[in-house]
């Protein structure tokens, strides 16, 4: 059997006949053969300068590709390596500002943006961690995760993936605001596969900890170990890629990585709190191979989801919490999860101090005073307050009965008096307009027509909204709430 070199020549013959004359003595004249690595799945070719290898891979990767697969049908995947004499000398400072040379390849050049963000950084992680240590925290499982409305597509793809990875959907991007649990839910997904499978190798890293292993990688000249680390992983599952921002030589270095395990079908799941196309200095390259799976965004609970998360998390904590106090807690704490975490943990520090003393409305309405959470209503609305300006038809005057309704909803739900009665359709405020027209039919007995002219809706919508409100648990803890 000849050597597997030998095809080589080949190669070059139908890239000669594919390519003009001019191009291929210029650029692929001295291209060689340099070695097979991954089972002869990869292949790896010498060049005289990283220019060379820039020009081919911009220019005619493609044709390069097509032509060695004809010799070399195994091959998936090719890389370039830079003749000793030509590879490039780069100067890492390390962190006692002691300069270093170091030889390294191109693929793992430290850029000046890499050595700034690592100067600033108090210390350089561990070189690599141990093969079989995943990294994955132990409470962040698919079981102590939340499923609502907000964050139901991207439940259904993680246990798409989980049944099988590297399937359908590859790479998987999840966005979201902070708070929302992007982080529960990648590594949800690592503890979930581990389970069923075992015998892959799983690793979760957030964006920092991968740059860290970069840097120390080049600083320490085992580029080799840290390629082979991350290229040999069944999952990889990375956490803040928008941290990728502005370096270039980790995003070369993650380019190459991520190209490699795609290539082999291996799962990739990346987190950001932004979609690809609105990370700044991220390379047009690593955009398109983000987008080239499925993008998700999840989005904020709503006020259901809310009280699901909170019940959840009191179960996990084994917690006893009023419903009611429940209810008031979904309302004002609009942010994010994070946030309802911490009033959950206040309650739970203030259970532990009094524990023979019951939680009361006004400790409660202190403990989230003191939360200082962004976007929480905690003023007391006045049920004197007037009409908005624009509510049109809703220009009647309404009766302290149904002011009443409106004002204290709209607190209990963390919305204002003017949304219920004006035109915003965010579903906070659409099921605090719902339960207000609950209310004001089944507790004022008012006619659906004189409901119909307070709210500025339809016959039909005032229906609706009560048939909503029916099928919803959570009316009832409201409704004892605010006394109507």
């Amino acid at each position: 059997m000849p050597a597997l070199s030998a095809y080589w020549p080949m190669v070059l013959e139908a890239l000669k006949k594919s390519l003009p004359p001019s191009i291929y003595k210029a650029w692929f004249a001295g291209l060689e053969f340099y070695e097979l690595e991954n089972s002869g799945r990869k292949m790896i070719l010498q060049v005289n300068s990283a220019f060379q290898k820039n020009y081919i891979e911009k220019k005619h990767k493609a044709t390069l590709q097509r032509c060695i697969s004809q010799y070399y049908p195994k091959i998936i995947h090719f890389d370039y390596f830079i003749k000793p004499h030509q590879q490039e000398l780069v100067l890492a400072s390390s962190q006692q500002n002691t300069n270093q040379t170091h030889l390294v390849s191109p693929s793992f050049v430290l850029h000046d943006s890499d050595l700034r963000e690592a100067a600033n950084m108090k210390s350089i992680a561990e070189y690599l961690p141990k093969r079989n240590i995943n990294n994955l925290n132990p409470k962040y499982t698919l079981e102590h995760f939340i499923q609502t409305s907000g964050n139901d597509l991207a439940v259904s793809v993680a246990k798409a993936v989980i049944q099988k990875p590297g399937g359908a959907y590859n790479p998987v991007f999840i966005h979201s605001d902070v708070g929302l649990g992007k982080t529960h839910l990648i590594q949800a997904i690592g503890h979930k596969i581990i389970e069923q499978q075992p015998n892959l190798r799983i690793r979760y890293c957030t964006l920092e900890t991968f740059f860290n292993h970069y840097i120390s990688s080049v600083q320490k000249n085992r580029t080799g170990d840290f390629n082979s680390y991350y290229r040999e992983l069944d999952v990889l599952l990375i956490d803040d890629i928008q941290f990728l921002k502005g370096k270039e030589g980790t995003q070369s270095a993650f380019f190459h990585i991520f190209n490699e395990l795609y290539q082999l079908n291996k799962q990739i799941v990346i987190t950001s709190d932004k979609p690809p196309k609105c990370i700044p200095g991220i390379e047009e390259r690593l955009i398109s191979r983000f987008e080239s799976g499925i993008t998700i965004d999840m989005q904020q609970p709503d006020f259901e989801g809310r009280v699901a998360i909170l019940r959840g998390k009191l179960e996990i904590l084994k917690m006893n919490l009023e419903p009611v106090h429940v209810a008031t807690i979904a309302g004002k704490v609009t942010t994010n999860i994070r946030d309802l975490e911490g009033v959950l943990n206040r309650i739970q520090a203030r259970i532990h101090l009094l524990p023979d003393k019951k939680l009361n409305d006004q400790e409660l309405d202190k403990i989230l005073s003191q939360s200082e959470l962004s976007g929480t209503i905690n003023v007391r609305v006045s049920p004197s307050l007037s009409l908005p300006p624009n509510s049109g038809q809703r220009n009647m005057r309404l009766s302290t009965g149904v002011e009443s309704i409106i004002a204290n909803v709209a607190r209990e739900i963390g919305v204002t008096f003017e949304d219920v009665l004006g035109d915003s359709k965010q579903k906070d405020v659409v099921y605090a307009r719902q339960l207000c027209i609950w209310f004001c039919k089944n507790n004022k007995k008012l006619a659906i027509g004189e409901i119909a002219k307070i709210f500025g809706r339809n016959h039909s919508t005032i229906i609706h909204a009560c048939k909503k409100v029916d099928n919803t648990e959570i009316k009832q803890e409201i409704l004892d709430r605010i006394g109507v």
